[in-house]
């Protein structure tokens, strides 16, 4: 631990001062962090730039427009628990019809190639039709080969496990099939397979800095996804989102195309079927545009109450320190990079340890002021964190420790996380390399 407390002092005695170019105020700088001013300057939300799909763009436009009355709704509600409710049948309905057109879709090339004596031609468009939808055709969420050597067995991590089933049964969600441990700063529940079977991701380097009143919180909010009833979590809605997405993304990019060959047949209907695909790629996009609609009010209302299951579980004040410690990537990038340059020696999680809980006070004052700007999300799918913290502390002012581990059991799990911290380590740094070339 010398190496670690070297770190710490390191980091406090390096702490100066800086003028803002704003108001020319002096401000406190810290080589580690990044530099702000209490006039707003440097205070950067978080926010992602570029939405990676059709479903994202509008799913964020939308979240712009209408995030205010969501939150209005949220404070006014007794409970965030799940209920049925008319958006969530609509959101089946739209599922459902989308479903339909694919399989109507397919049975008329079927019965295009039952008449193919009597319609050759049918018959030919058919064919390529059919590949066609084969290859555009959900596919149903598995696990990767990489994911499934991720998850950790049972019996080197009973701890973990223990903690894990414990906070479910509390919440009354059946059991993980399997906990996946990773080296991303981050966290995350989902359903693999046919069967829909439950896995947990935990993100080693967040889940080795938070306290155990948090780590309680991250692991309750992901059960509150497996039992919120969110309609993007459902494979049969799920499957038809994915349906909607491939389309639009083949017509809309087959319309793009640009082949202009003067004097030549080929090039001159090319053009027309791209005019025509273009032309088409409408009622995909607004498919899409009905069902975010129908989907987007009970998928953000299902992280609140995510939200609200974490803190049943770990407390209030666990939730919000969570959320604090979320906006802590850049401590995790920066001490990641300080490891690699020094040449990678030594165990990283103790210093990235050591550097978490050297994190100033003014710091965490910025990441609070970052919280509470209304543009300020981790995730387009996730609301404003301003509202999810006001909407906590509404709903959820609970004492911390509904489920706790003792000093033991922490430090049992800090034993069994230990085995695979040198095998992340290498990961990060394999990261770190490639990046950089």
């Amino acid at each position: 631990m010398s190496v670690n407390i070297a770190v710490v002092q390191e980091n406090r005695s390096a702490v100066q001062t800086e003028q803002c170019p704003e108001c020319h105020a002096h401000v406190t700088a810290h080589p580690n962090f990044m530099s702000w001013c209490e006039c707003g300057w440097n205070l950067k939300p978080h926010r992602q730039e570029h939405a990676p799909s059709i479903f994202a763009s509008f799913y964020e436009r939308l979240g712009q427009r209408v995030g205010k009355q969501l939150l209005s709704d949220m404070e006014v509600l007794e409970h965030l628990m799940p209920k049925p409710t008319k958006t969530k049948l609509f959101t089946l309905v739209m599922a459902t019809v989308i479903h339909a057109i694919s399989l109507a879709m397919v049975l008329l090339c079927l019965f295009a190639l039952s008449i193919y004596r009597e319609y050759p031609v049918l018959a030919i468009l058919a064919v390529p039709m059919l590949i066609l939808l084969w290859t555009q055709r959900p596919r149903i969420p598995k696990l990767s080969k990489d994911e499934k050597r991720d998850i950790v067995p049972r019996e080197p991590f009973p701890t973990l496990y223990a903690f894990a089933d414990q906070i479910a049964e509390y919440l009354h969600m059946p059991h993980f099939e399997g906990i996946l441990i990773d080296e991303e700063f981050n966290a995350s529940y989902r359903q693999a397979g046919l069967k829909q079977k439950r896995y947990l991701t935990l993100g080693l380097p967040l889940f080795s800095i938070l306290s155990p009143a948090e780590k309680a919180a991250l692991i309750g909010h992901e059960v509150g996804h497996g039992i919120n009833g969110d309609s993007t979590r459902n494979l049969y809605t799920y499957t038809a989102i994915i349906t909607l997405e491939n389309w639009f993304r083949l017509l809309a990019s087959r319309g793009d195309d640009e082949v202009l060959v003067e004097g030549n047949l080929f090039g001159l209907v090319s053009n027309v079927v791209g005019m025509l695909m273009r032309m088409v790629s409408f009622i995909p996009q607004l498919l899409i545009k009905l069902f975010i609609h129908s989907i987007y009010y009970e998928s953000q209302k299902a992280e609140y109450m995510a939200d609200y299951l974490g803190a049943k579980v770990g407390g209030t004040e666990g939730a919000i320190g969570l959320s604090r410690k979320m906006f802590c990537e850049t401590t995790f990038t920066l001490s990641r990079q300080r490891f690699v340059l020094r040449g990678a020696k030594g165990n990283y999680f103790d210093e990235l340890k050591a550097a978490a809980a050297s994190i100033p006070s003014r710091e965490f004052e910025r990441i609070r002021r970052v919280e509470m700007m209304e543009g300020s999300t981790l995730d387009r799918t996730h609301p404003p964190t301003a509202y999810r913290i006001r909407t906590l502390q509404h709903h959820a002012q609970l004492a911390p420790g509904a489920i706790q581990l003792t000093g033991e059991q922490l430090k049992q799990l800090d034993r069994e996380l230990s085995v695979i911290e040198a095998k992340m380590q290498e990961r990060l740094v394999v990261q770190f390399r490639e990046n950089q070339y």
